[in-house]
């Protein structure tokens, strides 16, 4: 029953919409946070985002087929404090071009408050509404969020360099 209340609590104080316009302005800020640093390492420098390696990842995000975004906000002050989305891009030798790639991120003073698991939720029943059989993502092997992913179904297929590729059959 807790659970469920804070489910419920969750969804009334930070719902989950379609990206606004303002979420275009902050969806960079965002992918730079998706970067897992372990424990002792220093920040990465944010020309990174620049490289076109990364830019695919958000650049122009909702404007090519496969896209879909949603970020979860505070109902109280409008802030978005986390974004979920999905790209059709190459990401490692298996893909075939019709796998969503998935990336989420929560503000760090927001996390461990159901944020995740709702964007989560909203993300891939709009995949599977979409006619998408899969989707994947990868992340760090020391990184937590690896037990949001498999609550959700995803299990581990792969690696790369310290990263697992993780899938999820829709």
């Amino acid at each position: 029953m807790k659970n469920e209340t804070n489910r419920q609590n969750t969804s009334d104080t930070y719902p989950v919409r379609e990206k606004t316009p303002d979420c275009d302005k902050k969806i960079e800020d965002f992918f730079y946070d998706t970067f897992y640093l372990p424990f002792g390492m220093t920040s990465l420098p944010r020309e990174i985002l620049n490289a076109p390696y990364y830019r695919k990842f958000f650049f122009n995000l909702g404007r090519e087929k496969g896209d879909f975004c949603f970020e979860a906000y505070d109902a109280t002050t409008n802030e978005i404090v986390g974004i979920v989305w999905s790209r059709l891009i190459p990401y490692d030798s298996e893909r075939d071009y019709k796998t969503p790639f998935l990336l989420i991120s929560v503000l760090t003073q927001y996390r461990g408050k159901g944020i995740g698991s709702s964007l989560m939720r909203r993300i891939l029943a709009e995949l599977k509404c979409a006619g998408y059989t899969k989707v994947i993502l990868s992340v760090h092997y020391q990184n937590r969020a690896i037990a949001l992913y498999e609550k959700f179904g995803f299990s581990i297929y792969g690696s790369d360099g310290d990263c697992y590729l993780m899938a999820k059959s829709l």
